[in-house]
């Protein structure tokens, strides 16, 4: 009976923190990637100076976000868009609109797919 017990309320905790680690990612993600659709309006509007400003706001909420993120996640994942990020901000700053468009999509790419790996599924538990 006390094996069933633990084995059950085990359960319960192992799919309330799958679902809590959900929920925060999906709700992180959808933190981020509002500021990286304005930097994206700014550079196709070749708005450089705006870009650059909503570029800064972007990074001081992913430096936030980030910390919850490697404790959650997969750092290797993380180190993609730290990658991309110092990419995307060297772009904007020499005003390449190609290569800050490129590093854009996969900052983006990669806000959207933790959230869906990280999705407690069947896939994920066996």
């Amino acid at each position: 009976m006390k094996i069933w017990l633990i084995s059950v309320v085990i359960l319960a905790l192992t799919v309330f923190f799958g679902i809590s680690t959900e929920k925060y990612f999906d709700h992180s993600s959808q933190r981020l990637l509002p500021y990286l659709k304005n930097v994206e309006l700014d550079i196709n509007r070749e708005n450089w100076s705006q870009a650059k400003s909503q570029l800064n706001q972007f990074k001081q909420q992913w430096q936030q976000e980030k910390k919850v993120w490697y404790i959650l996640t997969n750092h290797r994942e993380i180190d993609f868009i730290e990658e991309s990020l110092s990419k995307l901000t060297k772009a904007v700053n020499y005003q390449g609109k190609i290569e800050a468009q490129i590093e854009l999509g996969i900052i983006s790419h990669f806000l959207n797919h933790v959230p869906e790996r990280e999705r407690l599924n069947s896939t994920n538990i066996f």
